[in-house]
């Protein structure tokens, strides 16, 4: 049961509750175990929190489309995020990875050396913020 989707996880927890067994169930077990906690930034919860009430209550996919500003085919694919990822599927995938042209602290401290020693004049450090 390694990349089971929550959705799915609870579609089968719900099945097998129905056949009167306890309120403790395997799948229940299986989500608890392998729930992580998901912070969502203001935007990604806002348009999590429309697309989870669309999804629940059945509502109208337009006025959703509008409330986020974006098209309702748009709405399918995230109707479509929702089902198969959760609250997860919203989470920009970049989040928490430094900028590919991020220079390493070593480098830095290096480049503020070597500035600071060439210039020979101190004023011109401050001048561009180095000090």
């Amino acid at each position: 049961m390694g990349n089971v989707s929550p959705y799915i996880q609870k579609k089968k927890r719900k099945e097998y509750n129905s056949l009167g067994n306890s309120r403790l169930t395997f799948y229940n077990l299986i989500e608890v175990l392998t729930m992580k906690r998901v912070d969502l930034n203001m935007k990604e919860k806002s348009i999590y929190e429309i697309i989870k009430r669309l999804v629940d209550t059945n509502g109208n996919k337009n006025r959703a489309a509008i409330k986020l500003g974006v098209t309702p085919r748009y709405i399918n694919k995230l109707i479509i995020k929702y089902k198969t990822e959760g609250k997860e599927g919203f989470i920009h995938k970049n989040s928490g990875r430094k900028p590919k042209a991020t220079i390493d602290d070593d480098t830095r401290a290096t480049i503020i050396k070597l500035y600071k020693e060439k210039s020979g004049s101190k004023s011109l450090a401050r001048k561009n913020g180095i000090s």
